[in-house]
């Protein structure tokens, strides 16, 4: 009987006794001293529930073992675990380290910071190791290209205290707060850890201000050729003498030093010693000559040294517009456009005109040419060429004009130089070519209120030289490789199938294409068997009902099919001639277009390959009338 069986009749005797069903015993009482006999239902309970308990053990007795072992070592393992972290908190607590810093510094002024460990505990620290962590801007002075500070002691008694320092310096962006972190990592004497430990700690250091103060001034406008100052004047704020300092100025390249006080070296000042408080002013001289209207940064740097090296501590800038010049020159270009085409000739049309307020004289034109697709061999013009720097010149002895301007007169001269017919290709990387043109007008005459050695005018342009697709077709009626097999005769015959393999080869010069295309219908008649072999993953796809081929390519970089191997395409076609063809050649594929974009000018560009015949194989050796169907 089960214990749910046994429960169901214990409890029902239970309720008939309730009821007065009274045939049937009653139990009696427990005493407090004495346990009294157990009836009938009782005694059967009692059996009933050893017999399952019996039961219940029997089953778990073959898990108890795994189970309990299991236990033991999860049991174990977390004591031990447990037992670490205790450790460490107890005695990492024994342990005081210290970051000692300046709460305020000025940039480029050393400073010192201490780094204090001490052992409060009873135990010897072992093979102790201190550090201290430098952000982004602050650098050891004496290991500027470190960025942790490391000290070592080969042990640590208890209660001694070690002290270390290290000198360093601020050379990054002021105002800033700089976060210095400090790390001490030991181990115990006759520890049963193998472990080592870590504290940490950290100093915060505000770098205000740098300690050379100054002022960078240019004037906002100038005019080409036109001579200007560049003030500077610095200042040590700090309570030290700063000694090795100088002031980098930077210029752009078209930039003509003139005068400087003090003298410059390589467009720096030296600056061997200045004193706290004292203050100087620098000031250089010079001119440009550059495109009008646009802009040019001049830059000055105040730097430290350190060793052999120098480091920037603060920056300041002026940015310069070149305003038109008085005496102005325009360049044009007939039927330009932004590209231009391999082979193109180009019509250049210089401008000039007097706005000066004053009568010019001895006005000097010259144009200077940039570009490896220029061909010079073929320029016409009526000044002087010169073949070394690649410029042309025009005087007064060539037009007569440049003599003497007056106010408000212009003029215009011209020249003619084809682009070459060939890109310049030697590797992959010859690409995206450019074309630039540079005008200069200059007179020895110079305005009233203009100090300057000569009135200049500049323009310049450029010009992009868009890249170019090639593509080359052919047809075969003994396919020269082994991948696809022709079946028929030459001559072709009248009712019987002949059949042709075409090659479609794509190149790209100049530039890189994408969107790149080539499509053609087939001639009447003629059918696509389906056999294809590319190069390349893209494959063509034929439309039966239209006759229509159309190859698709994602890209195709420049140089390829020049330099390394490009896309390559072949297809089988058949034909069955009829009686009307009968000593007459067919078609095998009509005009091919080809399309793409050029990633370098953006310009789409399409061209036109004439169609195959049976007239135009490439077959080493063909039969007569190979083309012409015959009977």
């Amino acid at each position: 009987m089960s214990l749910r069986d046994l429960e169901r009749e214990l409890y029902g005797q239970k309720e008939r006794t309730q009821r007065g069903q009274t045939n049937i015993p009653k139990p009696p009482q427990e005493s407090d001293a004495t346990t009294a006999p157990q009836g009938p239902w009782e005694k059967q309970a009692g059996r009933e529930q050893e017999r399952t308990g019996h039961v219940l053990f029997g089953k778990l007795g073959k898990y108890t073992k795994p189970v309990m072992i299991t236990l033991i070592v999860v049991l174990t393992a977390s004591i031990g675990f447990a037992a670490f972290y205790v450790y460490q908190f107890l005695t990492t607590r024994d342990i005081d380290v210290v970051l000692d810093a300046p709460g305020e510094v000025l940039a480029g002024v050393p400073f010192s910071v201490a780094m204090m460990f001490e052992n409060t505990s009873r135990r010897a620290l072992e093979e102790p190791v201190m550090s201290i962590t430098l952000p982004d801007g602050v650098i050891d002075v004496n290991a500027p290209d470190k960025r942790v500070v490391a000290f070592e002691e080969p042990a640590i008694a208890p209660g001694e205290i070690i002290k270390h320092e290290a000198t360093l310096v601020v050379i990054g962006k002021t105002p800033l707060t700089y976060q210095l972190e400090a790390r001490a990592s030991y181990s115990y004497e006759a520890s049963q850890f193998s472990s080592r430990f870590e504290k940490n700690t950290e100093a915060s250091v505000l770098a205000k201000d740098p300690v050379i103060k100054f002022d960078f001034s240019a004037p906002s406008n100038v005019l080409n050729g036109e001579d200007f100052e560049v003030h500077l004047r610095y200042q040590n704020v700090g309570n030290t003498t700063i000694r090795d300092a100088r002031m980098q100025f930077s210029v752009p390249p078209i930039f003509v030093l003139g005068n400087a006080d003090p003298k410059l070296e390589a467009m720096a000042l030296a600056i061997p010693e200045l004193e706290p408080g004292s203050e100087y002013v620098a000031i250089f001289s010079g001119s440009v000559v550059g495109t009008e209207r646009t802009f040019f940064e001049l830059g000055a740097k105040a730097q430290i040294k350190l060793g052999d090296r120098y480091y920037d501590i603060t920056s300041a800038a002026a940015s310069v517009t070149i305003t038109p010049s008085p005496l102005s020159i325009a360049i044009a270009l007939r039927g330009s456009r932004e590209a231009v085409q391999p082979d193109q000739l180009l019509d250049w049309q210089l401008s000039f005109v007097n706005n000066a307020g004053t009568a010019v004289s001895d006005v000097v034109i010259k144009a200077y040419l940039k570009g490896s697709m220029f061909d010079f061999g073929r320029i016409r013009s009526t000044g002087y060429f010169n073949d070394r720097e690649h410029s042309i010149t025009w005087t007064a002895a060539s037009e007569a004009v440049l003599k003497a301007l007056d106010v408000g007169q212009s003029g215009t001269i011209g020249f003619t130089v084809p682009v070459a017919k060939e890109y310049p290709v030697r590797a992959l990387s010859d690409k995206d070519f450019t074309l630039k043109l540079r005008a200069e007008i200059s007179s020895p005459t110079v305005p009233h209120a203009v100090t300057a050695a000569q009135t200049v005018g500049v323009a310049e342009i450029e010009h992009k030289v868009a890249g170019t697709l090639k593509f080359s077709e052919k047809a075969y009626f003994l396919e020269p490789s082994a991948d696809i097999a022709n079946q028929g005769q030459l001559p072709p015959r009248v009712g019987q199938t002949v059949q042709y393999t075409v090659h479609w080869d794509l190149a790209a010069l100049g530039a890189d294409f994408t969107a790149v295309q080539a499509r053609a219908f087939l001639g009447p008649g003629v059918r696509w068997t389906g056999k294809v072999t590319a190069n390349i993953s893209d494959v063509p796809v034929y439309n039966e009902r239209t006759q229509e081929v159309v190859w698709d390519i994602k890209t195709l970089q420049a140089g390829r099919g020049v330099l390394t191997a490009g896309p390559q395409l072949m297809f089988q076609v058949e034909h069955t001639p009829s009686v009307n063809e009968i000593s007459s050649n067919f078609v095998l594929v009509q005009n091919t277009t080809v399309s793409g974009t050029d990633t370098f000018s953006g310009l789409t560009t399409t061209s036109t390959a004439r169609g195959l015949t049976s007239s135009n194989l490439s077959d080493a050796f063909l039969p007569d009338k190979f083309d012409k169907v015959q009977p």
